[in-house]
């Protein structure tokens, strides 16, 4: 098995366990932003499933398509999730549903510009990284723990330069299998920092 898709299976496995902490906590706390975080990992997962299975499937374009929607669908539900866990009030309408819109079309387009052998594709990579960003700098500004703002904070913020650097290796690379092996370790180091994101959110629970 090439290092990447170890990498892939491992990242695979640590979004389950943050899946289902997040299924326990709604259960536990009834908060919507759990909602939009089980949606967002559920994505993530289907995502990372597509990118294990795309090199198998030959020419397989449609899974390209999919898989983009996946992972760009994880960034809307998880910023949606961000903003609903700062603020319960927060409202959303039939207007919220508009992101779609750009969901599939940057999807289409990033489908038929040269996706990688895994089907991912640089720019994907690039929109993940000022998705995990964003997060970060709206964890950094909420109230709360201390210590579980600075784990959230440092966490998004380092899967975000970690996204941006895989997105450069697949510009320059195209075939994982070809990265340095040091980048194809990189959604190992994705998993682990899922982790963190898991005991910053049970760390700002606990202390509220």
């Amino acid at each position: 098995m090439p290092v990447y898709q170890f990498s892939l299976l491992i990242q695979a496995a640590g979004t389950v366990l943050l899946f289902l902490l997040f299924l326990l906590l709604y259960r536990k706390i009834r908060r919507r932003a759990f909602l939009d975080w089980i949606a967002s990992w559920a994505f993530l997962l289907c995502g990372l499933g597509l990118e294990i299975f795309i090199p198998t499937a030959g020419d397989g374009r449609q899974f390209v398509f999919l898989l983009h929607v996946a992972l760009l669908s994880h960034v809307v539900f998880l910023l949606r999730g961000v903003r609903r866990f700062r603020d319960e009030r927060a409202t959303t309408g039939a207007f919220e549903l508009l992101w779609i819109v750009p969901v599939v079309a940057i999807a289409w387009w990033t489908a038929i510009e040269s996706p990688s052998a895994t089907g991912h594709s640089a720019a994907i990579s690039l929109v993940l990284a000022a998705g995990y960003v964003t997060a970060a700098i709206s964890f950094a500004i909420t109230t709360g723990s201390r210590a579980g703002r600075v784990l959230l904070t440092s966490a998004f913020l380092l899967w975000g330069v970690e996204e941006a650097v895989v997105g450069i290796g697949y510009l320059r690379f195209k075939d994982p299998a070809s990265m340095p092996e040091l980048l194809q370790y990189g959604n190992f180091g994705a998993m682990l920092l899922e982790m963190m994101v898991a005991v910053g959110i049970i760390i700002l629970l606990f202390e509220a």
